[in-house]
């Protein structure tokens, strides 16, 4: 990622229309925070040997001394935590049309990524647990705006969790960020119920305290070496439909070469 490339992109500031970066620009923090004061950050994503179908025979620069399959898996696995934390919305590519792609990046955009069934069904969850009403509320009145890819609802999981301060921290740093996140918490004895509300309301990330790091491993569908060596997650991103994917914390990955 050259700083030309960051100077274009800062230069469509306040403009209408799509920006399309190459997978490069989304490892640089500093063009990763224009994308996202711009507008939603959508991620178009398809497996290792779909993309080497799509570029085989282009004029595409090699990127590494590897053999193009081999160079797409790694570059793609080194970037991937970058792809998927820098995007509020996620795309699977590989079985689909490009019309098809169009017709949903346009539908995340304009509409947002959840349905007025689901909505319903987070929140009836959500009011049975024991986070204030005042709380709830607000949750509600974010949800109802709730109409574009780039709102999307994070939440700490936990027994016990309430004593957390991290709604105050994050909300106040999505604010001064310029990100429409919203940032709850979910107290609950069993992590199944769990993690079927943070679906149901299409949560972006997931802060994993306990007694839930090792419980909520069943159910994701991606985790780090570092955090599957240890035994544990702290935290969790959701990428799609189904792809959730997950990190330890710096602490953690301490531990694990000890």
């Amino acid at each position: 990622m050259c700083i030309r490339d960051r100077s274009v992109i800062a230069s469509l500031a306040g403009q209408e229309g799509v920006i399309s970066t190459g997978g490069g620009a989304i490892t640089d923090p500093d063009t990763v925070a224009l994308l996202r004061r711009g507008g939603p950050v959508v991620f178009l994503s398809a497996p290792a040997d779909v993309l080497h179908s799509r570029i085989r025979g282009s004029a595409r620069p090699a990127l590494t001394s590897l053999p193009p399959d081999d160079e797409i898996r790694t570059v793609l696995a080194a970037r991937m935590p970058a792809y998927i934390g820098a995007s509020d919305c996620c795309i699977d590519t590989r079985a689909i049309s490009p019309r098809e792609v169009c017709r949903r990046v346009r539908s995340a955009v304009t509409g947002g990524t959840l349905s007025e069934t689901d909505r319903a069904r987070g929140l009836a969850f959500l009011e049975k647990t024991p986070l204030p009403p005042e709380e709830v509320k607000g949750l509600k009145n974010f949800l109802d705006k709730q109409t574009r890819a780039d709102m999307r609802l994070c939440a700490v999981i936990g027994n016990p969790c309430l004593h957390s301060k991290s709604p105050a921290l994050f909300n106040h740093l999505f604010s001064r960020s310029g990100l429409t996140y919203w940032y709850t918490r979910i107290q609950w004895p069993s992590i199944g119920p769990v993690m079927n509300c943070a679906r149901a309301l299409d949560i972006k990330g997931l802060s994993v305290t306990i007694p839930f790091k090792s419980a909520v491993m069943p159910f994701l569908s991606d985790i780090e070496p570092h955090a599957a060596a240890i035994g544990a997650v702290n935290t969790v991103v959701r990428c799609g439909d189904c792809l959730l994917y997950t990190s330890p914390s710096p602490r953690d990955r301490t531990r694990s070469r000890m």
